[in-house]
């Protein structure tokens, strides 16, 4: 699965659309949620979607019809317990939720029982959440400076917190192998953690931003890692060595808000402020063509479908955009988007936003609305 870029909501209301590099296709399914959805996931297999609430809610919902599987959570007045995360575990088992209110919980996706909650969970919002590749163990990050690990079947902590990062947490991912973590943060810092023994042992910080950094990802081979920050910049590191690869890739005018690989490794797209996505060589560190251009605001977020022929990114003109290498399809929303995901196979987009979440398929070629 292609994980769902999520979005911090703010009280200034900074929200995310979502756009694609894909062929063109239709929306043949809107769920009207009636809270704005601040995160969704689709299932690997892409027949369920996961649904996190401004109104604290989390929820199932048929990918076929449309219709609710089950709630997780029902409302429950939002504000602190507004669902800033969820995420399916690779197995299609587990449905993680990550919390304004510093919880992180898990749920039987089949049968809606509650798994897990960590005990003593984070002090403060907690911003990402993501599944180790064996589906084992959860890793979360927040504003209490700390990255988190949880056993998914007793709720225990794996270890002693991951520290050392000197202001929130904005981003955490797993390597594909499971044997890396990598996190960014306020502090301007990348930091890794290696698997050695059953604990993890962290590399010295990785400074090359000289900013915020908002996003980090690994390549699909765990060789590479991209980090990406408010300087503007993407920047690549040797994951071995903790050491710069080759100079900063800094053609974009405003920060740099996501990026990712594709499944070969060989390219990397990153999304910016400045209302365009750049594609790069990874090799060379040169861009591949012009820049995709035409939103109205800030592109949140980024990410490859599992084919690499797909792009998906968000951003806050109220639009999805749906790109390929050859013509960009706008697509509107018709508000604000919170966040996206795409399923395995790269046939099922799922958006989320202005109370709604919408599902886009191919259907006649062409991208349209139901309503």
């Amino acid at each position: 699965m292609l994980a769902a870029q999520d979005l911090k909501h703010t009280p200034e209301g900074d929200r995310a659309v979502a756009s694609s590099v894909v062929e063109q296709r239709d929306v043949y399914k809107m769920i009207d949620v009636g809270s704005p959805v601040l995160s969704v996931a689709v299932s690997p297999r892409g027949t369920v979607v996961a649904s996190g609430e401004e109104d604290g809610a989390v929820r199932l919902w048929d990918a076929n019809t449309g219709e609710p599987v089950r709630d997780l959570v029902a409302a429950n007045g939002g504000g602190k317990n507004a669902v800033n995360a969820v995420a399916f575990s690779p197995d299609e088992r587990w449905v993680a939720a990550a919390s304004e209110d510093g919880s992180v919980r898990w749920w039987n996706a089949a049968t809606g029982r509650p798994v897990g909650e960590a005990p003593s969970g984070h002090e403060k919002a907690v911003n990402a959440v993501a599944f180790s590749p064996d589906g084992r163990v959860i890793v979360s990050a927040g504003d209490d400076h700390l990255v988190r690990l949880w056993d998914v079947r007793s709720g225990e902590p794996v270890g002693d917190p991951l520290t050392g990062n000197g202001k929130r947490v904005n981003a955490v991912a797993f390597s594909r192998g499971g044997g890396l973590i990598a996190s960014g943060g306020e502090d301007g810092t990348v930091r890794l953690w290696y698997a050695v023994g059953g604990a993890w042992r962290a590399k010295l910080p990785l400074r090359g931003h000289d900013l915020p950094v908002n996003a980090v990802a690994f390549s699909p081979d765990g060789q590479r890692l991209a980090s990406a920050g408010d300087d503007r910049a993407v920047r690549l590191w040797d994951t071995k060595t903790a050491a710069p690869v080759g100079a900063l890739l800094n053609a974009h005018k405003n920060w740099v808000l996501s990026v990712a690989f594709s499944p070969d490794g060989k390219r990397l797209v990153s999304a910016s402020a400045d209302y365009t996505l750049l594609l790069w060589d990874v090799r060379t560190g040169k861009t591949i063509g012009d820049p995709l251009t035409g939103h109205g605001k800030e592109v949140f977020s980024a990410a490859f479908s599992r084919d690499g022929r797909r792009i998906v990114s968000g951003m806050g003109d109220g639009t999805i955009r749906l790109w390929s290498v050859r013509a960009a399809v706008p697509i509107q929303q018709g508000a604000w988007l919170y966040s996206m995901a795409t399923s395995a196979d790269g046939r099922l987009i799922a958006s989320g936003g202005d109370d709604t979440i919408r599902l886009w398929g191919p259907v006649t070629g062409n991208w349209w609305a139901s309503r």
